[in-house]
């Protein structure tokens, strides 16, 4: 999936971010609205898991933001230089976010095999395809 670059704030490009949170990063924005672009047939639980993974993808991005101003090495309780403990956390969010998206088979660089079982696993557990909104 090719990047389009991010708007410049005040761009009539940015109209395309309307009703998602002001607090989200404007990379979780744009993640959001290309995936949601590219993937039109989105059900309703589908869509819900997108916005988690980008609510997650902008918890990341503040925290990172917040290593950035405090650097990689903080002190410790003794003193003694270690790492911040926000790496871990941000870590962790951007494995989950993409854990989420690659149960929906959206994720860049997915594999077949790991499409098909993300597909398998959600038509076991929840009686759907991931993605695909039931024919009425």
């Amino acid at each position: 999936m090719p990047l389009s670059p991010i708007p410049a704030p005040g761009d009539p490009a940015e109209d395309r971010y309307d009703g998602l949170p002001a607090s989200w990063s404007a990379s979780a924005k744009e993640t959001y609205v290309q995936i949601s672009e590219e993937n039109p047939g989105l059900d309703a639980a589908s869509l819900s898991t997108l916005y988690e993974a980008c609510s997650l993808f902008a918890l990341a991005d503040a925290m990172a933001e917040t290593v950035a101003a405090d650097g990689f090495m903080v002190p410790g309780s003794q003193g003694q230089p270690t790492a911040h403990p926000l790496l871990g956390e941000i870590r962790l969010c951007r494995v989950q976010a993409m854990a989420a998206l690659k149960a929906l088979g959206i994720a860049q660089n997915q594999s077949a095999a790991s499409k098909a079982g993300a597909a398998l696993a959600a038509k076991r557990h929840h009686g759907r395809t991931p993605g695909v909104r039931a024919a009425k």
